[in-house]
């Protein structure tokens, strides 16, 4: 019955439910997200530093309960619960692990792509609190590679690109050779000068990339529960 009544409502607004996270479930249990009391029983204490190797094992676990249980923002909560209150990463950035940390990383993006700006976010800390030229090469060459194989259809990876574009220019990393872009995002970025509603001056919805980053850190911009 509830499920036929969604329907219907839905339909008003030209929308259907996603079959793949629907879900009946008996109460009281059914009031409770299944992947957060599965999440809580591996997560570390907040605010405490982790070993590579705990870092690595809770990373593993959060696949595992991503897998079974698709579609949660269990991702997110990873991101933060490794991060400090100031955003500086609770997990070594030594030269030995931050190849392999920053693989392990972009791969989340694979899981869920909203993600991805969070993930870039804690890569920007990361680099940071390393401080190690070695760790911008490799920063450099990572996201340069991905950025690669996304232009091969930028069309569906508009998203994608927009915010390594970003996250290149605001920390004056070299940037690939690029096509022309038609959309105006990617072209507002790649050119840091506003392409979108150009014929007026009422309002204005492009800061430059740099402006944007004297402003803060990509986390700092995306923690929209503490502005």
């Amino acid at each position: 019955m509830v499920t036929k009544l969604l329907q219907k409502g839905l339909k008003e607004f030209n929308l259907l439910l996603n079959e793949e996270k629907t879900d009946i479930a008996i109460l009281p249990e059914g009031v409770f997200r299944k992947w957060v009391s599965r999440y809580h029983a591996i997560r570390p204490t907040r605010g405490s530093r982790l070993s590579f190797q705990e870092f690595k094992e809770l990373y593993l676990g959060v696949l595992r309960i991503d897998q079974e249980v698709p579609g949660t923002g269990i991702i997110d909560r990873f991101i933060v619960d490794i991060t400090d209150s100031s955003y500086s990463p609770l997990f070594p950035v030594r030269d030995k692990y931050i190849d392999k940390t920053i693989s392990l990383l972009l791969l989340l993006a694979e899981r869920r792509i909203k993600s991805f700006p969070r993930i870039l976010g804690l890569v920007e800390t990361i680099m940071i609190a390393s401080g190690q030229p070695s760790t911008v090469r490799n920063v450099e060459r990572h996201l340069n590679n991905l950025l690669h194989n996304l232009i091969k259809e930028s069309h569906y990876n508009r998203y994608l690109i927009a915010w390594i574009l970003y996250y290149l220019k605001s920390n004056k990393l070299k940037t690939i050779k690029m096509p022309s872009f038609r959309d105006p995002i990617l072209t507002s970025i790649q050119s840091n000068r506003s392409k979108l509603f150009t014929s007026t001056r009422m309002f204005k919805l492009f800061r430059g990339v740099r402006a944007a980053r004297r402003a803060g850190l990509l986390p700092k911009h995306l923690d929209v529960f503490n502005p």
